[in-house]
């Protein structure tokens, strides 16, 4: 098993910094030993990153991540969180302190008869489709 992500990232960091005051100081590391040593840490990052993920999944974020579809969400199911809610509530706004049970991505939609409507990610290839042909093939297949 690899070493952590976090930890990998943290010995370039202090491997750039530690070359930075050698070239200072004249008494330190080569450009070519910094090169190399760079280079190692970073194959052992990406080793790190695919290490326990399937290429497959991988191969969805990126292209995800391309098409302008990746969204990294701000917390996780069992988050502790807290909110300012402006709404008034028996007369006074409330802060609401609580654990997160579920995060359902929206993807809101405009509508031209009206403003919008918001649907839940998972809805897609079910109930909301791409094309016109994806929701046909959906019902024909339905009505089998």
């Amino acid at each position: 098993m690899s070493r952590p992500i976090e930890e990998i990232k943290a010995d370039i960091e202090e491997y750039k910094h530690r070359f930075v005051n050698s070239k200072l100081s004249d008494n330190g590391i080569s450009p070519s030993s910094f090169c190399d040593a760079i280079q190692i840490f970073e194959k052992e990052l990406k080793e790190a990153l695919i290490e326990s993920i399937p290429l497959d999944r991988l191969e969805e974020i990126c292209n995800a991540e391309r098409d302008g579809r990746c969204v990294v969400l701000p917390c996780k199911v069992g988050d502790k969180v807290q909110a300012a809610v402006n709404r008034p509530f028996n007369g006074h706004n409330l802060t609401i302190h609580g654990e997160v049970i579920e995060i359902q991505p929206v993807v809101r939609v405009r509508h031209s008869e009206i403003r919008y409507v918001d649907f839940i990610a998972t809805d897609f290839e079910k109930t909301v489709f791409l094309t016109q042909e994806l929701s046909e093939q959906t019902k024909e297949h339905e009505n089998k």
